[in-house]
């Protein structure tokens, strides 16, 4: 049975910036614990609480499902050397995590969704806040602890004795606490209904199935057809594209709508540089606000977190946050971080961050709480056209050229890949990107673009365990070596393209492409059966070189294939 405790939440995190300074400062007097008594491995503390020390209990507290950075001391913090000499660092990982925090997550938040969980989530329930938790049937369950755990067995305001006072809410702090009864009959359990399963049976992810209700677009993509008639006419080219309750809104380009109604929307673009709110159904102005270029020049884009709070980018390279209060836009604060002009916004009210992409071929990601620079994201080839956020992950889709990036809302690179398909004279360039983001354990989500070719297409991220061993790679007839390859191979494949109404069916190139991940540093390689894209222009050649594309001697690649 877990008890809420602080120490030990704190303890298990402590490779965590913020909470370690908590845990250093105000929890053990300006120094971590005990090495040994430190989280160091996922194997030994599962045999220390399940088998060696039954007086050891452990929690699994959310970070455990959600937030791979707790597991990994990028900061270099000195945790100390336990007695058999082992420095401790990182965290150990089971084997099936692969080595990658972000799969030992995954996995994890998978196994917490899957059918066996939900039916014996009640004997959990039972033990924790229900009828196991005292008397008997505690103890027939083995689930009694010392009685200072338990609610209301002591008083610490009436406790006169200082020293008693403080040992035992320094007991309370470091052991747990039991929470408070809740039942006190067995919880019943939960009705499972006949499933169908949509993912891969992989021998990590085994039970886990959808109803067949909750089968998504991204589950069925031979089956998706577009529709017969415009399910929205707008006066010009389309610039977003909602979904609120039941209906699909739209405006046109340089409009955004405003949440949560969405019966407003912010427009700029216009011969007086001016920024106008106005009513979506009327398409009627209802606020002009004329000094926008004095300050900021012309604005390229827009994004609107809240009804309160519209951000603004363009030609000045500066993001103004401004406040709309009483009818008037005022503004919050401007943000100084590029050199070149700014071409698109995306905002995430889930995490409180702005990214920002731009000419100068980087993204910055912005506190829109403190309105801070956070950190900036390089590595691209060209000027960003798009941005992205995934509001349940954090995720971070940019787009640049052809290629599309995926990164961790802490700034790594999760994987990349070039979408450019055909001819490299007939490049398609990225336009816009979007997640699908109803479930995020959902190994099948998926990434979309659309392109100058008219072509929306889908991708996948996929996670692929790759020998740990030395590879030749053979790169304009000069062999070098690459050492260390690690386990875990991120990649991401197109899982289906749809051409526009008006598009002719894209032509497959017989390329193929893969990213791998090497000690701090990213490869992709491709193989290209064509000449035309072996004679492309000195500019993809030039983009080629920056990612590091090597040909197809190489043995791990994955296919760029259409399910």
């Amino acid at each position: 049975m877990a008890k809420a405790s602080l120490a030990r939440d704190v303890a298990a995190v402590a490779r965590g910036e913020t909470l370690s300074c908590l845990w250093e400062r105000e929890d053990r007097g300006g120094h971590f614990d005990l090495a040994d008594r430190m989280f160091n491995s996922v194997r030994e503390a599962w045999l220390s609480a399940s088998k060696h020390n039954m007086a050891d209990v452990k929690e699994l507290i959310p970070e455990f499902f959600y937030l791979p950075e707790f597991l990994v001391n990028s900061n270099n913090f000195e945790l100390g050397c336990k007695q058999n000499g082992v420095q401790l660092g990182d965290i150990v990982l089971p084997p099936w995590a692969k080595g990658d925090p972000r799969e030992f997550i995954r996995v994890h938040r998978m196994a917490l969704e899957c059918d066996y969980v939900s039916q014996h989530i009640h004997e959990w329930i039972d033990l924790i806040f229900g009828y196991k938790q005292y008397g008997p049937p505690a103890v027939d369950a083995t689930n009694v602890f010392h009685h200072l755990f338990y609610e209301g067995n002591v008083d610490i305001y009436n406790i006169d004795d200082p020293l008693k006072k403080n040992a035992t809410i320094g007991f309370i702090n470091n052991f747990g606490q039991i929470p408070k009864q809740l039942f006190k009959k067995p919880h019943p359990a939960k009705k499972i209904s006949q499933r169908s399963s949509v993912v891969d049976p992989g021998p990590i992810t085994p039970g886990l199935s959808f109803t067949t209700g909750d089968r998504l677009f991204f589950h069925n993509l031979d089956n998706l057809r577009p529709s017969l008639q415009p399910i929205k006419e707008l006066k010009g080219p389309v610039g977003q594209i909602m979904q609120s309750d039941k209906s699909v809104l739209a405006v046109e380009q340089n409009k955004v709508l405003v949440p949560p109604t969405f019966n407003k929307y912010v427009a700029w673009g216009f011969a007086d540089h001016s920024l106008r709110i106005g009513l979506y159904d009327s398409d009627k102005a209802i606020l002009v606000c004329e000094a926008i270029m004095q300050s900021n020049g012309e604005i390229v884009t827009c994004v609107c977190p809240s009804v309160k709070l519209i951000i603004t980018a363009g030609t000045s390279s500066v993001v103004t946050i401004w406040e709309y209060v009483r009818k008037q836009l005022n503004i919050k604060q401007s943000l100084y971080g590029h050199t070149d002009a700014v071409t698109c916004l995306a905002c995430s009210p889930a995490y409180n961050v702005v990214v920002s992409g731009s000419r100068d071929a980087t993204a910055i990601v912005w506190d829109l709480s403190r309105r801070i620079f956070v950190r900036q994201l390089r590595g691209h080839t060209a000027p960003i056209a798009a941005v992205a956020i995934n509001e349940l992950t954090g995720d971070i889709a940019t787009c640049a050229g052809t290629w599309l990036h995926l990164w961790s809302i802490n700034g790594e690179e999760l994987a990349s890949v070039n979408t450019c398909v055909g001819r490299a004279d007939r490049m398609q360039q990225i336009l816009c990107v979007a997640f699908s983001q109803i479930q995020e354990w959902d190994s099948q989500n998926v990434v979309m673009t659309g392109s100058t070719d008219g072509v929306v297409r889908m991708w996948s991220v996929d996670y692929v365990q790759v020998p740990k061993e030395d590879r030749q790679v053979v790169k304009e007839g000069v062999d070098t070596k690459e050492n260390g390859v690690r386990n875990l191979v991120k990649q991401i494949s197109i899982s289906a393209d749809f051409p526009g109404k008006d598009t002719a069916s894209l032509v497959k190139s017989g390329s193929e492409s893969s990213l791998s991940e090497d000690e701090g540093e990213t490869t992709t390689e491709v193989e290209s059966t064509q000449e035309e894209k072996i004679e492309g222009k000195k500019e993809i050649e030039r983009a080629q070189e920056e990612k590091e594309m090597c040909s197809d001697e190489d043995t791990n690649q994955v296919n760029v294939h259409i399910l």
